[in-house]
Formats: C-alpha cells, sequence, structure tokens
C-alpha cells in the first residue's frame, strides 16, 4: 500500500499557484516602475491641492523586492511539497521548506509594517495572521507525511500471498 500525504498535495498545489502568481505580480511590477508610479500619484494629487496619505513610506521598493522573494519562495516549497507527498523519506527536505518559507513570511510582514504608516500599516498588522496561514498549514501537511513515514516503518510488510 502506497503512504502519502494528500493534504501536504493539496497546500502544495495552492503554494505552486498562489506563488506563481506573486512571481508574475513581482515582474509586472518591476517593470511597470513598481510603487513608484503610487507614490507620484500622491505628489500629483497633493500638488492639485487634495490632502491624500496612501500611508506608504517614500521608498516602498524594499517591500516589493522581499515580496518577491516570497513568491518565489512560497513557489520552491510547493513544488517541493509535490515532488514529495508521497514520499516519507523526504519530510526533512520539507520541513526545511517549510522553516524557510515561514522565516520568508516573517520578514516580509516585519517590512510591509515598516514600510507604511496609518491605515496601511494597521491593515498590514491586522493581516499578520492571515499571511501565516499558509506556512501553518504547509508544516501541518509535512507532519502528516512525517507520521505516515513512522508509521509505515512500524507496521510489518503485508504477507505475500504469491510466494
Amino acid at each position: 500500500m502506497e503512504r502519502k500525504s494528500t493534504f501536504l498535495k493539496v497546500v502544495s498545489i495552492i503554494l505552486v499557484i498562489l506563488g506563481g502568481l506573486g512571481v508574475l505580480g513581482g515582474i509586472s511590477n518591476f517593470m511597470l516602475g513598481g510603487s513608484g508610479a503610487i507614490a507620484d500619484l500622491s505628489n500629483q494629487l497633493a500638488a492639485l491641492g487634495f490632502d491624500v496619505d496612501l500611508g506608504l513610506a517614500e521608498s516602498p521598493t524594499m517591500a516589493s523586492i522581499v515580496e518577491f522573494i516570497v513568491a518565489i519562495v512560497m513557489t520552491a516549497a510547493g513544488i517541493v511539497g509535490l515532488l514529495s507527498f508521497d514520499k516519507p523519506e523526504k519530510a526533512s527536505s520539507c520541513m526545511i521548506c517549510a522553516i524557510v518559507f515561514l522565516a520568508a513570511q516573517l520578514c516580509s510582514a516585519i517590512i510591509s509594517i515598516s514600510t507604511t504608516t496609518g491605515f496601511i500599516m494597521m491593515v498590514s498588522i491586522m493581516g499578520l495572521p492571515f499571511m501565516l496561514v499558509l506556512p501553518i498549514l504547509y508544516f501541518v501537511g509535512v507532519s502528516k507525511l512525517k507520521k505516515l513515514g513512522e508509521a509505515s516503518e512500524q507496521q510489518p510488510p503485508p504477507p505475500s500471498y504469491y510466494q
């Protein structure tokens, strides 16, 4: 009987899809001039007499770069999970990906909070638990894969009836 973690497979598919979209968004962000265009819009509105505070720092480029890196890490973790969901012996490599993914998400959250002000900073703080949902679900999938490996080591192989 083949042992596999369907939970890890589902989470990994979600990670690959969302990470791929994040990579595409990051590429388009850099090609279109990034968040500087939003800052220019804010400056133009201020020149016209509108009091607009979008809550962005002077240089949101660092946050864009970190988000792009997080999207790459998310995609890589999803690919490793898809390649390993039926191989309990690969649980340690998936655990390393989970730790790197969680660290990248935490760095992204810290930079997002530190580079914004006002309302957008409050939204960033309130969104922190949602940013950690996928890394936690990935950890759960990896732990289920690890338990499958431990359970298969403890069970003796089924008797062969065709000898």
